[in-house]
C-alpha cells in the first residue's frame, strides 16, 4: 500500500470516520503485519515508520514530507501516529516510534524463519474481523500460523490446520491450543500472533 499518490498508510486509515482517534496506533500495526506477514513483497512508503500521516487531502505532495529538518509549518505541526509532531528536528532521529520498533520485529522475524517470506500461503480462516492464513516451510515441514483480528473486541475463532498438538507464539499475543488437526484460537482487540509448530502432514 505505499504510495504517495493515495496517502500515507495512517491517512487512510483514519480517512474512515468510523475508526476512533484512540485506535490508530493499533491498526496501522494490524496493517503492518499483514503487509510482512502474507504473500508478496513488504514495501513501506518512507516516513510512514515514524508515523507520518499526511495532511489536508493525503494525496500527492501532502504525504511527501521531508524526513530532514523542514522550515514548512504544516509538516512541523502535523501529527505523527505514536509520536509528536517533528517541529524544527529531523525525522531520522526518531529511534523510538512504536511503529518502527514494531517493523523491526516483523523484519527480524522474517529473516530467521524464511518461510514466512517465501512459502506458499493458505488462507485457514476468514469470517467477519478475522483473517488467519498458514504459511509452510518445505525443507523442515514447519507451519506457520498467523491469525490477525480486525475488531476491538477479542474473537475465539476454531478452524483445522495442519498440524496436530501443541503450538508456540513467536509473536505477538494470543493464545492457539491444538486439538486433532484443529486450532481454537483467542485474539485480543487488533491483534496479530504468529504461530508455528513441526510435523506437517
Amino acid at each position: 500500500f505505499p504510495s504517495h499518490d493515495r496517502g500515507r498508510v495512517a491517512f487512510l486509515i483514519q480517512s474512515k470516520k468510523i475508526n476512533p482517534e484512540s485506535q490508530l496506533l493499533a491498526r496501522v500495526k494490524l496493517a503492518h503485519a499483514l503487509l510482512y506477514l502474507s504473500r508478496g513483497i513488504p514495501v513501506v512508503y518512507y516516513g510512514d515508520e515514524v508515523g507520518m500521516t499526511g495532511s489536508e487531502n493525503g494525496n500527492d505532495q501532502r504525504a511527501r514530507q521531508d524526513m530532514f529538518a523542514t522550515q514548512v509549518s504544516m509538516w512541523k505541526n502535523e501529527k505523527r501516529v505514536g509520536g509528536k509532531p517533528v517541529g524544527s528536528g529531523d525525522s531520522f532521529s526518531d529511534k523510538s516510534n512504536p511503529i518502527s520498533l514494531f517493523l523491526q520485529d516483523l523484519s527480524k522475524l522474517r529473516a530467521e524463519n524464511p518461510a514466512l517470506a517465501n512459502s506458499q500461503m493458505q488462507i485457514r480462516y476468514a469470517k467477519g474481523p478475522v483473517f488467519a492464513f498458514s504459511k509452510r516451510s518445505i525443507g523442515d515441514d514447519r507451519e506457520y500460523l498467523i491469525v490477525l483480528n480486525n475488531s476491538a473486541k477479542t474473537q475465539k475463532v476454531e478452524f483445522e490446520t495442519a498440524t496436530n498438538g501443541k503450538w508456540q507464539r513467536l509473536l505477538g499475543s494470543g493464545k492457539l491450543v491444538g486439538v486433532k488437526g484443529k486450532a481454537k484460537v483467542d485474539i485480543g482487540a487488533f491483534g496479530y500472533a504468529v504461530f508455528n509448530y513441526r510435523d506437517w502432514e
